[in-house]
């Protein structure tokens, strides 16, 4: 076999090709200084104890003006916004008078939100629940975002969908157990929801007999004194039962001081 002459150029250009890329240090950094120490790795700094890393800013801090749209505001007549001060006024002292013209306010003006969220509050505080999740959810539909209507929603609303296994379920435990507080409550609460407020306080009774100072039964004894417009007495069973851990009873005694209402020790 003969040789093939190769040009000298072709060499040379497969000798550059074929040498390995020169490493080339990052920018911003510089060539390293040579000394005298030894040669080999420093040791890593120390690491400070409990390093503390900051939190994530939430959205609405690093949110652009452009990002915030402002709600809507809802003009409301003055003779309306009269009305639903005087009877945020008078909600202790004249309770059916502020009930009525808050209602007055409605009948002209279906959506106004304030008057949809005291009067559906003032209906829960009676154990009118059908009426109060008609306010709720009129309520809901004029803002979604009004927090006390979605709280007078879910109290409202409390085990509606389940009522028919709830009654079986609890008339089985009652039939075993008469004396649970538990099933009682439940009893009490399925016949509120219903509008039958005397069966309801025969259950509420059978609970004193059981247990008087469990926290279930406080709660359940204030709803019947709040249903016969017994406030004062409600707020004060509701805030001993809030103090036991109910936090219906909590929700509702807040209601209550916020309308202006003070505790007041039943009679004897």
């Amino acid at each position: 076999m003969g040789l093939v002459a190769v040009p000298l150029v072709a060499i040379i250009v497969y000798v550059i090709q074929d040498e390995p890329p020169e490493r080339t240090k990052p920018r911003g950094v510089k060539a390293p200084v040579l000394s005298s120490q030894p040669s080999g790795p420093k040791p890593p700094p120390p690491l400070a104890p409990n390093p503390v890393v900051p939190p994530m800013p939430e959205p609405k801090e690093v949110a652009t003006a452009q990002q915030v749209e402002p709600e809507p505001t809802v003009e409301i007549k003055p003779e309306h916004q009269a009305k639903i001060d005087e009877a945020k006024r008078i909600a202790t002292t004249d309770p059916e008078k502020s009930r009525a013209l808050l209602k007055d306010v409605l009948f002209y003006d279906p959506d106004n939100e304030q008057a949809l969220e005291e009067l559906g509050l003032k209906l829960l505080h009676d154990e009118k629940h059908a009426e109060a999740r008609d306010l709720a959810k009129r309520c809901l539909e004029a803002r979604a975002e009004n927090e006390n209507c979605w709280a007078i929603a879910h109290y409202a609303l409390e085990q509606r969908a389940e009522v028919p296994y709830m009654v079986k379920a609890t008339e089985a435990c009652l039939s075993e157990t008469p004396d649970n507080v538990g099933c009682l409550n439940g009893m009490v609460n399925y016949h509120l929801m219903e509008g039958r407020y005397g069966k309801a306080d025969e259950f509420v009774d059978t609970m004193i007999e059981s247990n008087p100072d469990s926290p279930l039964t406080l709660l359940a004894e204030g709803r019947i004194k709040g249903a016969n417009g017994d406030y004062g007495e409600a707020l004060t069973l509701f805030e001993a039962a809030c103090e036991g851990g109910e936090q219906q009873a909590c929700y509702r005694a807040e209601a209550l001081r916020k309308e202006g209402w003070k505790p007041l020790v039943p009679e004897e």
